[in-house]
C-alpha cells in the first residue's frame, strides 16, 4: 500500500536531501510544498520505498535525526 502511494504522487516530489547511507531521504511536493520522508524496507530479495508526510521547518535537521521505520 504505502509503495503504492509512492508511485502515484513521484512525479510530484523533488529531492531536498539524501542520505544514502541509511536509504532515508526528504522530498518536497512542488504542488503543494509539503514535505515527504522517504523510506525502504527489504524483504530479503528487494527493497520497497516508500513515503510518508512529515511536518518540519528544516527538512535537513528532520533528516539528521530521523530513524528509518523499519
Amino acid at each position: 500500500m504505502l509503495a503504492g502511494h509512492l508511485r502515484v504522487i513521484e512525479p510530484l516530489l523533488d529531492v531536498v536531501a539524501r542520505d544514502d547511507s541509511r536509504w532515508l531521504g526528504i522530498l518536497r511536493c512542488g504542488s503543494c510544498g509539503r514535505h515527504w520522508a522517504e523510506d525502504s524496507m527489504t524483504s530479503g530479495h528487494a527493497d520497497l520505498f516508500f513515503v510518508y508526510p512529515v511536518d518540519t521547518a528544516d527538512p535537513h535537521a528532520w533528516l539528521a535525526a530521523a530513524r528509518p521505520l523499519f
